[in-house]
Order: structure tokens, then C-alpha cells, then sequence
């Protein structure tokens, strides 16, 4: 297919009969033949860890295009598989457009895993045949447990997580951490660790704090502010958290499917998952030399996108090694995650229809070498369902995947 092969072979072929040395000629001929039957052979890859699919292709730099170095791709042989004991971290990042195959991609993950506790969260209730289905509205959970933080510490991370589902201001925010602080105090719980057992407050008693500072306002500027997180208060005290379902330690052994679709509103989700994602460190927080537990994160922007569920995914993502924990985030776009992976040891990239998706994950997959990434584009945007591009952490090469049916 290269008219500069067959010049090459033509070239040798005549310089064989000009040589005394017939040899000569025959090795100048056979090199013009060899090295690109060497550089046509297809890849293979020995089946090694947990295996998601049948290669197709490799994407690899072609000798000529129109005069020019360009890029093409080459049949590739053998499974596609990642490994885990010899990555860096244990996080992946999936992305794809709807309908694209992420779902299946996560099933095919999660099957061939051996040995490994994982959590789904799941927020459509999709997920169910991958592990024991919890409903969230059951899960026994205090947003307020201190989770093996200071009360102080805690009422940061709450008070920020708050500001985040509400959108509130910064004065909002302090005033928040002050009365959490005020109502841990009053259950005994002080900065003394070993007050940190004690039960933790709940927001009915954080708005009688409320009540008690409102009444001891001193002038109207303050009890505008104490006013203005009233109504956020209220209605976190109504909402569902005292389950008496499964403990929240639980949801980190086995193979569990954590069903949001049951809670009443997006906030109360939210405020569950974080807090689970949060608790996941302190209940995990024993060394470990192996992948142990995974949490999968479906429609990972709903985190992502609130500044506090960016910095626990992140913290997850960077910390996690040293307890055995890794994440997966599943995303439609690639912007929300970007943040996230450069603390990912593997990218995987299915159909993208957003232009600008597909550029950033070319840019990403070809690292920064633009003849794979012109041709990264190309194919993003035209992959089949089930069809995925990945780069292979253990030989830095580009390929292309299919997913088992089913």
C-alpha cells in the first residue's frame, strides 16, 4: 500500500544485479521487505489481571502519508486487560456518550474482579444485578458523625458540603461551622479525641443552637445572619437520615449496590454520597498492600460538579492507594473529570458526539503527539457501541477494544 515500499523493493532489486557481491544485494532487498512486515505484525498482548475485551486495532505512526509522517491504525490481536498490582494507583476514569456501552464496561470490570469488596453508586437504580442492592433511604447515617475528624475539622467539611448543595455564601458558611462546633460541644464532643466516640449531634439540635444565638443577638446584622442558614437547616432536618437499615460500615464489605433513586430530593443524595465517600476513608483507613476495596461513582459530575465532592474525589483518588482503595468515575463529558485524572492510572474512552469532548480525550489518549491525536478525533467520534479507546498504562501504546456481549 506504500508506493515507497515498492520503489524501495525495485531500487534494491536492480542494485542486487549492479553488485559483485551477490549477497549484498539480497540483504538490501530483504531489509526493504522485513522491517515493514515487522512494523505490519499485529500487537498482542498477553491476558494479564482483569481483561475487559477483545483487541481490534493499535494506533501506530504510519512510514508515509502524502509525503508526510501521519498516523493509522493496525490490527491488533489477544485481550485487552488491566493490572492493577502494577499500576500506580487503582483508579479509572470511564467516558462516553449515552448509549455508547459505559454501563457495560463498568459490569465487565467489576465481573472479572477477584477478591475485591466494591460499592456501586448507582443514581437511576440501573445496577441492581451487580451486587446486593441497598436503598440509601435506609442506610443508618448522620451526615453529623465526626468520621475520625476533629469537630472543628468536621464542621468545616459539613458546613462546606452544605454551602455546596445551596449555594451559599461565604459569611452562610461560618455561620455554620459555628454552630455545628457549638453543637458538638454541647454533646460533650471537644477537640479531647477521646470524646470522639460520644454520639454525635443531630440538626434538630444544631437548630436549637440556632434558636438559643438568635435569641442572644445583639443587634439585627447578626440575626440576619443566623436567619439566612435557618431555612437550609430546616429542611435538613426533615429530610431522611435516620435509617435503620444496613450500618454504614457495611456498605464497604461485600459487593454492594448503594440505589439512589429512592431518596426524595437531589440535595438529601447528594449529602448521602458525600458522606459516604468521606466515611470510606475513615473505615478503610488501615494500610494495604492490594487493591482491596472500589467504589464506582455513576454520573460522577453530580459529585464532581459541587466544590466539595470535587475535593473528596480527589482526595479518594490521590490517598487511596495506601488503603487499598481505588475509584472508578463513569461521566458523559469529559470536563467534569479532568481534575480528577491525572490521579488515574487508566483512561478509558468510548463514542464521544461533543466535539470538544472528543478533542480533549485525543489530546489525552495520544500524549501530546498530534498525528495520534488527529486520528484520535477521527475515531472517537465514530466508534460502535461497545467499542472502546484506551491507552495501555503498562506500554504507553494507543488501542482500540471491544466489550464482550452482554
Amino acid at each position: 500500500h506504500d508506493p515507497f515500499l515498492v520503489l524501495g523493493s525495485v531500487l534494491a532489486g536492480l542494485l542486487s544485479t549492479l553488485s559483485d557481491a551477490w549477497y549484498w544485494g539480497f540483504a538490501a532487498l530483504a531489509s526493504w521487505l522485513v522491517v515493514p512486515a515487522l512494523y505490519d505484525a499485529p500487537y498482542t498482548r498477553l491476558s494479564e489481571g482483569v481483561c475487559l475485551g477483545k483487541l481490534e486495532a493499535e494506533l501506530m505512526p504510519s512510514l508515509f502519508s502524502s509525503g508526510q509522517l501521519s498516523s493509522g491504525w493496525r490490527k491488533a490481536r489477544g485481550e485487552f486487560c488491566i493490572d492493577f498490582s502494577r499500576s500506580n494507583n487503582y483508579n479509572l476514569v470511564i467516558v462516553g456518550s449515552s448509549g455508547a456501552g459505559k454501563s457495560s464496561l463498568a459490569r465487565a470490570l467489576l465481573r472479572g474482579l477477584r477478591d475485591v469488596n466494591y460499592l456501586v453508586i448507582d443514581p437511576h437504580g440501573e445496577h441492581a444485578d451487580l451486587g446486593e442492592r441497598i436503598d440509601a433511604s435506609k442506610v443508618s447515617l448522620n451526615p453529623l458523625s465526626l468520621l475520625g475528624s476533629s469537630p472543628h475539622s468536621r464542621s468545616v467539611e459539613i458546613a462546606s458540603m452544605i454551602k455546596s448543595v445551596f449555594g451559599l455564601g461565604p459569611l452562610q458558611e461560618i455561620t455554620l461551622v459555628n454552630l455545628l462546633v457549638e453543637a458538638y460541644a454541647l454533646k460533650g464532643i471537644t477537640d479531647d479525641p477521646t470524646t470522639w466516640s460520644y454520639d454525635p449531634p443531630t440538626f434538630s439540635e444544631v437548630l436549637a443552637v440556632l434558636e438559643k444565638e438568635k435569641k442572644l443577638a445583639s443587634d439585627a446584622q447578626t440575626l440576619s445572619r443566623l436567619s439566612s442558614v435557618e431555612p437550609y437547616l430546616k429542611f435538613l432536618n426533615e429530610a431522611i437520615f435516620a435509617g435503620k437499615g444496613v450500618k454504614l460500615e457495611d456498605l464497604f464489605e461485600g459487593r454492594k449496590v448503594l440505589d439512589v433513586s429512592s431518596v426524595p430530593t437531589r440535595e438529601v443524595a447528594y449529602m448521602i454520597i458525600e458522606t459516604i465517600l468521606r466515611a470510606s476513608l475513615y473505615y478503610l483507613r488501615e494500610k494495604k498492600g492490594r487493591l482491596t476495596n472500589l467504589i464506582v461513582v455513576d454520573e460522577a459530575p453530580f459529585v464532581l460538579e459541587k466544590e466539595s465532592g470535587s475535593a473528596i474525589l480527589t482526595k479518594l483518588a490521590s490517598e487511596g492507594r495506601k488503603f487499598g482503595l481505588g475509584v472508578v468515575l463513569i461521566s458523559q463529558q469529559m470536563d467534569p473529570v479532568k481534575d480528577v485524572i491525572p490521579n488515574t492510572s487508566y483512561q478509558m474512552v468510548l463514542r464521544l458526539t461533543n466535539p470538544e469532548d472528543a478533542r480533549y480525550a485525543a489530546s489525552l489518549l495520544s500524549g501530546g503527539d498530534e498525528r495520534f491525536a488527529k486520528a484520535l478525533i477521527t475515531a472517537l467520534t465514530s466508534l460502535k457501541r461497545g467499542e472502546v479507546i484506551a491507552r495501555d498504562f503498562l506500554t504507553g501504546r494507543v488501542v482500540r477494544f471491544r466489550l464482550p456481549p452482554g
